[in-house]
């Protein structure tokens, strides 16, 4: 019953703290039992305790602080652009580039190491990257209206690997 009386008068309490992939497994009511039987173990800790607990989990994961990118994929010149849906994501993080569909499935990965050019204009984005199975370069051109975001982020990572690898010189 509290529950029925809590999120009717907090309707965002429902899923919305859920991750999407989690929200199906249970229902709201067991949703609701399950983090309200939390929530004073929770409310006793210091707010950086638990900031340092969710980074310490989530740090190992592959995608950790990634920024994503929506793009329109705009040539099909190379074996691996052509096997590629239109709408694609993006993301960069501290380990490359990452290539999903619009459904987050993985197609593609590429280390800094394998971008050999990048750059665009205010709306497009091409990247000149390094394909190992055949041993050539292909262009992926993208549309995109955070092309220097994306331009940035990359020259961003790159420079603290670099920085990185000169500190432990």
């Amino acid at each position: 019953m509290f529950f029925l009386t809590f999120s009717s008068h907090y309707p965002l309490f429902q899923t919305d703290f859920i991750p999407v992939d989690w929200r199906g497994a249970k229902g709201d009511l067991e949703w609701a039992h399950l983090l309200l039987a939390q929530r004073d173990t929770l409310l006793a800790q210091a707010p950086e305790d638990l900031q340092g607990k969710f980074v310490e989990e989530v740090w190992s994961h592959d995608l950790y602080g990634a920024h994503f990118f929506n793009v329109h994929k705009l040539n099909n010149d190379s074996a691996i652009a052509q096997a590629l849906p239109v709408d694609l994501k993006i993301a960069f993080n501290a380990s490359g580039m990452w290539i999903f569909d619009k459904q987050l499935n993985v197609l593609h990965s590429f280390g800094y190491a394998d971008i050999y050019r990048w750059g665009g204009s205010s709306s497009q984005f091409s990247l000149i990257i390094w394909n190992q199975a055949t041993e050539s370069t292909f262009e992926l051109k993208l549309s995109t209206a955070q092309a220097a975001d994306m331009a940035g982020i990359i020259l961003d990572y790159i420079n603290a690997i670099m920085a990185a690898a000169q500190a432990d010189a």
